[in-house]
Formats: structure tokens, sequence, C-alpha cells
């Protein structure tokens, strides 16, 4: 038991039944009588940790779960600084495809290699650009009109959502934590959802200690321009990775917007192929924006592109790198405000995604 200060978040709001933190948006489930202590918590603060345990009667476990949800922290200034990456998945939802859920905390320490589908629900990487918020919603519900795979005997598992936090600065910052800690680990990470800006803050951590990967860029477009405000774009990431990543190779198939001038002087390092058996390098990370493939089967996207990707030939071509080893993979830029029908483009970007379960589970 330590002495180390604490105080109830600033962010955290106490409502009739429950407690909200603002800047997450992760909702607590509680009796009045955790909203009463806390409140008396709040106006003693700051306390020791022995003494919360000591005179309200709280275990060190009950503690320790507060911390780790960011309900208390240790510093008033940095809210979230608490919450580990762990604990910012949600889980409450339907899984993809009737999936078992996974617990990551348990599955990261075991040694058995498996595959695990996380939802990306965060604030796009531009101000004038956005996904509709219903679109990840989408995905995971229709798969599961496509096939059950609850019967089936498989090492896939889904994790649950990112939590939104609505704020830019943390839900990068979670991004770039999970990424890391997911790319490392014996789970490689499918993330679904968001725009392509998500990929670089996926990525970023990541690419600072790991050696002689490549990027994989399935793309209609080249996504190499500038950006437009603080961050990395959804029109711009591949640039600002060549830029500040050195050791990073990336190969782009399926573009089409190869008129444009690019002013980049790393261009060198971001070649268009037409066969992915030209990938040099052992260690891939597969990014693939739906827009890529045919209108005529997805055309919930944002900027749609003529002459697109034949999903069925797609799904055989990514076998040429079999021998390869798959760190992770995103799929991205599904925008359920664009979809028609009886969400054609969702049922089609979920086809794509039981696809890539299929090939990395052989």
């Amino acid at each position: 038991m330590n002495n180390d200060l604490l105080y109830v978040s600033p962010y955290i709001i106490f409502q009739e039944t429950n407690i909200k933190n603002s800047a997450t948006g992760n909702v607590f489930e509680c009796n009045s009588e955790t909203l009463e202590l806390l409140k008396m918590l709040r106006e003693h603060e700051p306390l020791a940790t022995s003494k919360v345990c000591d005179s309200f009667g709280l275990s060190f476990d009950a503690v320790t779960y507060l911390i780790e949800n960011g309900i208390l922290v240790h510093d008033k200034n940095d809210p979230n600084a608490e919450i580990s990456v762990e604990n910012t998945l949600v889980t409450e939802y339907d899984t993809f495809f009737g999936l078992g859920r996974g617990n990551l905390t348990s599955d990261l320490a075991k040694n058995e290699r498996m595959i695990g589908i996380i939802g990306i629900d965060v604030p796009t990487s531009s101000s004038i650009y956005n996904i509709g918020k219903k679109s990840y919603n989408v995905l995971r519900d229709k798969s599961n009109d496509l096939i059950d795979l609850s019967m089936y005997s498989i090492s896939v598992k889904d994790y649950g959502v990112l939590l939104n936090p609505l704020m830019q600065d943390i839900s990068f910052k979670w991004l770039s934590e999970l990424g890391n800690l997911l790319l490392e680990s014996n789970i490689v990470p499918i993330f679904i959802g968001g725009d392509h800006g998500v990929t670089y803050h996926l990525l970023d951590k990541y690419l600072d200690d790991t050696t002689s990967i490549a990027i994989l860029q399935i793309d209609a477009h080249r996504d190499i321009g500038f950006r437009r405000s603080k961050y990395p774009e959804h029109g711009s990431f591949i640039r600002d990775i060549v830029n500040v990543k050195r050791n990073i190779n990336v190969y782009q198939y399926g573009i089409r917007d190869t008129d444009s001038e690019y002013n980049l002087d790393n261009i060198d390092r971001i070649n268009i192929i037409k066969n992915l058996s030209d990938i040099e390098e052992d260690k891939i990370y597969i990014s693939i924006d739906v827009d890529a493939f045919s209108y005529a089967d997805i055309p919930a996207v944002s900027y749609p592109l003529p002459n697109g990707l034949d999903m069925k030939k797609f799904l055989e071509d990514i076998t040429k790198i079999s021998n390869k080893r798959i760190v992770g993979c995103d799929i991205v830029e599904y925008n359920s405000q664009f979809d028609v029908g009886n969400m054609v483009g969702a049922i089609a970007v979920d086809y794509i995604l039981l696809g890539i379960l299929r090939w990395l589970q052989n």
C-alpha cells in the first residue's frame, strides 16, 4: 500500500444511477453508496491511497479499478493518463460474425498466436471530413447476417471497440499505444473502422522501434498530399510516415490517381505495384482503404474512382504473400452515409474482412 495522492477525475460527472467520464464517454453503473463515496472523496481530495482504503472502506483492488478506468487519478492536470490501453476497449456490444469475445489482458499473456478484431470509432483526422457515426456499427451488424462463426473452432476473437473520447489528442494517443501493444504481441490485430488517418497513429510508436517492415497500402489514392491540420490526415498519412519513419517502404496496390504531381523527397520509398509478390520485406502491415474496390460493390466511400479492384481477385492475389509475416491489418474508410439499398457496401466490406480472416487463419 502506498501513499500516492489521489483525486477524483475532474472529467467525472455524477448522474442519478451512474457516473460518466466526459472525456472518454465511458459510463459506469453504480449504486447510491458508491456515488456518495466518490462525492465525499472529491470534497476531501487529495487523499493518500492508504487513507482512501482505510478511511472509506475501499479495498486496494477497488481503488486499482477506479484508477485504471480514469475515475481516480494521480495527476488532476492529466485526468486520462492513468487509463491503461487494455481498458479503452468497450465490450458491451455484439461481436463480428458471432465470434467469441476476447479478453485482451489474459490473451496477451498467452504464447499462442491468435487473430483479434478491434473496432475503431474515434474522431476523424480532419475537421472538414467525417465518417458516418454509425459506420462501424453497420459493419458489425451486417457481418452477422453474412455468417455465424460461433460454432467454428478458430483462433479469431473480437476484442471490442476503442472508446471514443471525443478529443483528438487522447484518441490518437490511445490509437498509438494500442497499435504498439498489439503489433508487438502474439495477437495479429485487424482494426476495423475510421478514416485512413488512423493508420498513422496505429503505426506511430511501433515504427519507431521496428525494422525491415513494409506497409502494403490497398487504395485508390496515394495519400501523399499535404496535411491541412495539426494531425496526419486521410489524404496525407503516407507522406507523414515516409517523412518521419526513415526505415519504412510503402507498396501501393490498386492505385488509380497516378496523374497527380507530388513534391516529396522520399517518393522513391513509395512503390506502386501491380503484383503483390514484388514486396521484398518479410514483415508486412496491410492497410486497406475500401475505395480501392469497385464502386459497384462498395458505393459507401467518400472519394470513389472508377475501375476499382475486383474483391474476389484481390482475395486470390493476397495469397501471393502467404510466405510473409503479417503483423496486422486495418480496414478503413467505409462510410455508411453513402451506402445504398440494403447496405450492400457494408456486406461487401464484411466479405473482404471474412476473406482476410480465413487467409490469416490458414
